[in-house]
């Protein structure tokens, strides 16, 4: 029954290791140059009913707006043509 136990745990513990290994981290290919940010509360529309999770404790919310700009050649996400 131990056998049994460890084996699982060893070969779960590969598995994770082998997907560590064999998955690449993301890494951002376009710098986007973001200015004119600013950020003000939400609306007690959005507010309400919105906790954090693992509590009951009542979520700050923030609306963040701001402008981006791509200085690069390359076109990102809806714009990229197949």
């Amino acid at each position: 029954m131990r056998s049994l136990f460890f084996f699982n745990i060893i070969v779960s513990a590969l598995i994770v290791i082998a997907t560590c290994l064999w998955t690449t981290p993301a890494w951002a290919s376009i710098q986007i140059q973001l200015y004119d940010i600013d950020y003000k509360n939400c609306p007690s529309t959005l507010v309400q009913g919105a906790i954090t999770s693992a509590s009951s404790m009542t979520a700050n919310c923030f609306l963040v707006t701001g402008k981006a700009k791509n200085t690069s050649d390359r076109k990102t996400g809806s714009q990229a043509s197949p």
